[in-house]
């Protein structure tokens, strides 16, 4: 699997991922998957999120559950 950076603003559909990170401000219209999601800025996501660790510091707005085996959030 890949991972996906987005570092700056950006869009995503989704899909599965070794890793994501988010750098800035970002949409996802889609269900994620990924081993690690790494949120430093702004992010706002339709679907579903499925991971092991999830790290947020910043804002995210999920529509959707959120799986994950582990948290840390510094923000909202």
């Amino acid at each position: 699997m890949n991972d996906f950076i987005m570092d700056g603003i950006g869009r995503m559909g989704g899909g599965s991922f070794q890793n994501v990170l988010i750098k800035g401000v970002g949409t996802c219209s889609n269900s994620v998957e990924a081993e690690s999601v790494r949120i430093e800025g702004v992010f706002k996501c339709a679907g579903t999120l499925k991971t092991n660790s999830l790290y947020c510091k910043g804002t995210s707005d999920f529509s959707s559950d959120i799986r994950a085996n582990r948290m840390y959030v510094e923000g909202v």
